[in-house]
């Protein structure tokens, strides 16, 4: 079959940059987005190399469901089964009672339902866990027994990674917009040591044509434009969070090099919607990022999954 190639975009290769050596590792990272925006992609990418390229890498993928927590297990199978330089890294491939990849150097991922409030995580140890869909657990019991597996050290004697990723639509959950809050640069409670906070709106994804974004704006009223689409909180999310009657302030466009597409237009004649605030110059602007560089081609992980043509992604400032 004819290998794949992986070329990701810039927001979906920051998700995965918080776990590089040259990079501190951020222990906790929220990843809040609109549809259609790759967040599947983005973990099934990030959480494979971390697996290829770390002996003895124990990752979880876990979600309320059964099925959105195995979503990212079938992208997989096909990058697998289409890319003969990734296939032969793979040992063993286990359905039942959960899917479950066993990698040639020992690493497993393991893929399954967290039950209520994570009650069938319990056991194992990991280096990173992603809860998918992690807005809809109101109390956010889950995300406190999901921390607790995180620890220990690996069979080779090193200390595990201990990353907790949540990736989720923005919902009325107020432990999530506090997380949130934490580590979003423009928040009063940024911890910029522990948390990470993205926010991606479907108009950044520039795979998407316009018609699509088109028709997906004509079925939303504007509050659903801002949850869906924009990746914004209802305004009832949190009632304590802090001036929950105003928008982040957004970032000028000036400060990246890239224009993405504004949102919508609120009414015919209206200006058009101010536009998301840049999760890149947000995150990019901290010092805790490494100088503008092209990443090192010499990751076996990222050259198997970008098969033959040696495509390199880069990081922009």
């Amino acid at each position: 079959m004819v290998s794949q190639r992986l070329e990701p975009l810039w927001y979906q290769f920051l998700f995965h940059q918080t776990t590089q050596p040259y990079t501190v590792v951020i222990p906790n990272v929220t990843f809040i987005a609109g549809i259609a925006t790759g967040k599947t992609t983005a973990v099934a990418a990030s959480y494979m190399i971390d697996c290829l390229s770390t002996p003895y890498f124990r990752a979880l993928n876990t979600s309320v469901t059964a099925k959105q927590a195995e979503l990212p297990f079938e992208m997989i199978q096909g990058w697998i089964e289409s890319n003969p330089k990734l296939e032969h890294l793979i040992d063993n491939v286990q359905l039942r009672p959960y899917p479950t990849i066993f990698f040639k150097n020992r690493s497993e991922w393991i893929f399954r339902t967290a039950g209520k409030d994570a009650r069938f995580i319990r056991g194992l140890e990991f280096d990173r866990i992603k809860l998918r869909r992690g807005g809809s657990d109101m109390n956010g019991e889950a995300i406190k027994v999901l921390r607790g597996r995180l620890r220990g050290n690996r069979p080779d004697g090193r200390t595990r990674m201990v990353r907790l990723d949540v990736t989720t639509s923005p919902t009325a959950a107020p432990w999530l917009e506090e997380r949130f809050n934490r580590g979003w640069k423009e928040n009063p409670d940024f911890d910029q040591d522990n948390f990470l906070s993205l926010r991606v709106s479907t108009y950044m994804n520039t795979r998407l044509t316009a018609q699509m974004i088109q028709l997906m704006e004509a079925e939303y009223s504007d509050d659903m434009i801002d949850v869906e689409l924009k990746g914004m909180f209802p305004i009832t999310a949190c009632p304590c969070s802090r001036a929950r009657t105003s928008r982040p302030a957004p970032i000028s466009r000036s400060t990246t090099r890239r224009s993405w597409r504004s949102g919508p237009k609120k009414a015919a004649g209206a200006n058009p919607a101010t536009p998301l605030t840049s999760t890149r110059a947000m995150a990019l602007s901290s010092s805790r990022c490494p100088p503008t560089r092209m990443l090192s081609t010499s990751w076996p992980a990222t050259r198997a999954l970008m098969g033959p043509h040696g495509a390199t992604p880069r990081l922009w400032r």
